[in-house]
């Protein structure tokens, strides 16, 4: 029976020396639109090395995505985003675009068929130094999902190192300058936000999504129920759920803060409480630490004062996760590690009283 003639991806390839001393191979790379053979070349140091690179773009090509095959990764991306827009939330959509505008830049022009993992490691290494570990993570992971898209079966297993994480250690107003801020608020456009914020917890999608609406009063105790998000993408605010499902809860509200709210003129009770954009609640929040000679905190510092101040005065896991928001209690003490100095003190004192006690029952004749 006559042996079947080899194709042109299988016929052995041959590395050919180059004037300028490195070694070139040519691949297969399918046919042009007239029909005549098109082929790819790969060089390298040696022909042991240009050999091997050959038979990883043949794989590449083998396994991409037939209209991926002229792609750059930046392309790629864009592509994948698009194609995913319609099951993704509009926040997400703006991340993602985000990120491929900011981050790993010197990949975006590369051919996405002879992209390497080495290509992408060493633009992670080189944009260690002006970006945190957790946006390089975001963009590899955004980076990875286009890949895995286009190739499958071939990224699976892609082992990338990243600079160790910077744990976040947020600085929270202390008692002093939290009635500072009370008081520099009060009256001001960003009052009710940075009310919302400090004194029931809410994020700041959460502070711009409650409506009149969500006003209700149970026997004596006036709540708030949280249960819509307000978040800034690139075609404008969009209205969507809480971040997780118990984001969602009904928070009590205190009797100051509910008589402030509904002091503020509204025509429905579809009128959002708080109709600033995000971007004006934290400058003007910023405008007012600086004015008043406040330590400048981020709007979700508060936020975290607000868990701070839970953890502070012992209200039980269970309940501290309720009014937060969070999926667990681990989350909670995971990220809420901060404590009013002056509890602190408290509690410092309280053990140094213990160790003073034992310490001078041994000093008594």
């Amino acid at each position: 029976m006559p042996k079947r003639a080899a194709s042109k991806s299988q016929r052995r390839k041959t590395a050919h020396r180059l004037p300028s001393g490195n070694w070139r191979v040519q691949v297969y790379a399918g046919k042009k639109p007239d029909g005549k053979a098109r082929y790819e070349s790969v060089t390298a140091a040696t022909p042991e090395e240009a050999l091997e690179q050959a038979r990883l773009l043949e794989e590449r090509l083998r396994r991409m995505r037939g209209d991926a095959r002229e792609l750059t990764v930046g392309e790629a991306i864009d592509r994948f985003i698009e194609e995913r827009q319609a099951a993704l939330s509009p926040s997400t959509v703006t991340g993602y675009r985000r990120l491929r505008r900011n981050a790993l830049q010197g990949l975006m022009d590369l051919p996405l068929k002879k992209l390497t993992e080495g290509d992408i490691q060493r633009e992670i290494d080189l944009s260690a130094a002006s970006m945190s570990p957790k946006y390089l993570r975001n963009a590899a992971g955004l980076l990875t999902a286009a890949l895995r898209r286009f190739y499958p079966g071939l990224w699976d297993r892609l082992h990338l190192e990243f600079p160790p994480s910077r744990p976040y250690v947020a600085a929270i107003p202390q008692e002093a300058q939290i009635q500072q801020i009370f008081q520099t608020a009060a009256g001001s456009p960003v009052e009710i936000p940075i009310l919302l914020a400090m004194a029931l917890g809410l994020r700041m999608g959460e502070v711009r999504g409650v409506q009149f609406g969500d006003l209700i009063q149970l026997d004596q105790t006036a709540g708030l129920w949280v249960r819509r998000s307000v978040v800034d993408t690139e075609s404008g605010p969009v209205v969507k759920q809480p971040k997780t499902a118990s984001s969602v809860r009904l928070m009590p509200l205190p009797p100051r803060l509910e008589a402030l709210i509904r002091s503020q003129p509204h025509e429905s009770d579809s009128d959002f409480i708080v109709p600033l954009s995000g971007q004006a609640i934290y400058k003007q929040f910023s405008r007012l630490c600086e004015k008043n000679q406040i330590p400048h905190y981020r709007f979700h510092d508060l936020r975290h004062l607000y868990a701070s101040v839970l953890l502070a005065q012992g209200v039980p896991d269970f309940y501290a996760q309720q009014l937060t928001g969070h999926s667990s209690a681990l989350t909670l003490q995971r990220v809420y590690q901060h404590a009013l100095l002056s509890k602190k003190a408290q509690a410092a004192q309280a053990a140094q009283d213990f160790f003073e006690s034992l310490w001078s029952a041994t000093e008594e004749p």
